[in-house]
């Protein structure tokens, strides 16, 4: 009852425009996302006013990658109707924002919302395609080719991310929409080769699953210098996360595995003559 008087409460204007609020704000709207059987009156009546938090937040430069958090928790957690009619504008909103700004941090974080998606979504694939299309024509081939896989590159900021990345690509190349577009599939394959490691000559070294590199691009050095202003409030909340809240798969332990599995399952045609960039990922698969 408590948490429920506190709810509308802490959707105040006010106190999302104190960066060093945000932080924990978005935590404990996880965390209500989380218990949403608990809360579905309320987080239903406040969808909009959720959203709008979100939109002040992704346009505020020092608090903009919080806003990922955010909906990628909305993602994870909440059913599918809970925020359906509101897809389109989120995506939009989104690629609105990389369009102004597109570095390599805002765009990767985005590749990871995404993900999040696709994999949490039983039906992921198609509405996602579906939404781009409806949004634009032609822009979800756009979407994969252009951002979302080619992100899957970078460091991904932890295992955690990895794998949710892997999994969700491993699902997308299985739809029989994607692997009828040569585009999607190359881009989501090369996706996936990347995660593996299998590219590491073209990169520097580290970008594996399982060994995440420790440097990366200048974007995310000016990132980490404009969060300090709110870096100790959130390493405070960052000390009470139990182990593992960030595996959005925790039942898959074998991720190599379970990634084989899948890419064994499709058209063999993908692999048989493989390009070039894609023989070391081809081979993998059919050993």
């Amino acid at each position: 009852q408590i948490y429920g008087a506190l709810f509308d409460r802490l959707l105040t204007d006010s106190l999302w425009r104190t960066v060093a609020n945000v932080p924990g704000l978005i935590r404990l709207f996880s965390s209500y996302f989380k218990k949403n059987a608990q809360f579905s009156e309320q987080i239903k009546r406040n969808m909009q006013t959720i959203l709008l938090r979100f939109q002040y937040v992704l346009n505020h430069r020092k608090i903009e990658m919080q806003a990922f958090d955010l909906i990628a928790a909305m993602f994870r957690y909440l059913p599918f109707d809970a925020y359906k009619d509101s897809l389109p504008g989120i995506l939009t909103v989104f690629l609105t924002k990389l369009q102004k700004k597109s570095t390599a941090a805002l765009t990767r974080k985005f590749a990871i919302t995404l993900s999040v998606f696709e994999y949490c979504i039983p039906d992921g694939t198609k509405v996602l395609l579906t939404t781009l299309e409806q949004i634009q024509a032609g822009l979800s081939v756009m979407v994969v080719k252009s951002l979302w896989m080619p992100a899957l590159k970078g460091n991904m900021g932890g295992k955690e991310n990895k794998k949710v990345c892997l999994l969700s690509a491993a699902k997308f190349v299985s739809d029989s929409t994607v692997q009828s577009n040569g585009e999607m599939m190359h881009a989501a394959l090369m996706g996936i080769s990347e995660l593996l490691g299998f590219n590491e000559q073209e990169q520097q070294p580290g970008n594996s699953l399982l060994n995440p590199r420790l440097n990366d691009e200048d974007d995310d050095e000016q990132e980490e210098a404009e969060d300090r202003e709110y870096e100790v409030a959130f390493a405070r909340l960052h000390s009470t996360e139990m182990p593992g809240h960030a595996d959005c798969a925790p039942s898959v332990t074998d991720v190599p595995g379970s990634i084989k599995q899948a890419l064994r399952g499709i058209d063999g045609r993908f692999f048989a003559n493989p390009p070039q960039e894609l023989a070391r990922l081809s081979a993998w698969v059919r050993s």
